[in-house]
């Protein structure tokens, strides 16, 4: 078959690319200056962008346009370039796919009737003598099991908030037990985006990835468990029935069956 013009530059970028993902022999150094200007002028064309309202596939664009002007008067091998550029493509592919088919989980999940089941007698759950602390568990697990934190916070999150603003807590503390449970589980979780996109480009394993953000993720939550603890003397000095937080939290559950 006779190869169109416009048709050389795509099959080159699909085969002779792939050749380099597969060899990278070649090791391109290049100075600390030039890599400082480079990284400042593509910033600068990203943020101009952005502020312009430009659609972001023109950023995108123009940061490939600026690295192979870059090449050219450098005089460097664009064939090694691209081919590492698609090697990374074909690193995070793995992860586009996984987080794809968890898109496809969740939003069966969700119209099957398990987040809002979860959510339910989460809050059933839920002792207003230590309302905070089970906030930011549920917010935790519920974000541990959908790997998305902006998903937790607005379902189990926005019923969480409205429980404590009416058992009269400041809306910065609920707020605060609601984003560290659902930053912690976004985080931890093997369903995660970029808890999967992080390994797949470090070469790594995901619950390897997982193990190791053990040391420093764990601790930081144990010590928001204890300090949403403390505003307990708080709740006891506002002397709130436990009937009617009872019945508060159990009418707002009846929201999500």
């Amino acid at each position: 078959m006779v190869k169109q013009p416009w048709m050389v530059p795509l099959f080159h970028t699909f085969t002779y690319g792939g050749i380099y993902m597969e060899k990278k022999t070649e090791n391109i150094r290049i100075s600390l200056t030039d890599s400082i200007i480079l990284m400042l002028v593509i910033i600068a064309e990203i943020v101009f962008c952005v502020r312009g309202g430009l659609n972001l596939a023109v950023p995108l664009l123009l940061t490939w346009l600026i690295i192979f002007l870059y090449c050219k008067i450098r005089k460097l091998p664009w064939d090694v370039v691209e081919g590492y550029a698609l090697q990374g493509v074909r690193d995070g592919f793995q992860s586009v796919c996984i987080v794809a088919a968890v898109g496809c989980l969740i939003g069966t999940w969700i119209l099957g009737g398990t987040i809002p089941t979860m959510i339910y007698y989460g809050l059933k759950l839920i002792n207003p003598n230590i309302f905070l602390p089970c906030t930011l568990i549920l917010c935790s697990i519920l974000s541990v099991f959908t790997g998305t934190s902006y998903g937790s916070a607005a379902s189990a999150g926005l019923a969480c908030m409205g429980i404590g603003l009416s058992m009269g807590f400041p809306p910065g503390l609920v707020a605060g037990a609601v984003i560290s449970g659902a930053l912690f589980g976004d985080k931890m979780s093997p369903f995660s985006d970029t808890t999967n996109l992080a390994p797949a480009m470090a070469g790594g394993t995901l619950f390897g990835h997982i193990r190791s953000m053990c040391y420093t993720t764990l601790p930081g939550w144990l010590i928001c468990l204890v300090i949403f603890a403390i505003p307990l003397q708080t709740m006891i000095r506002l002397q709130l029935s436990n009937t009617w937080a009872v019945l508060l939290i159990t009418s707002t559950s009846a929201l999500f069956r």
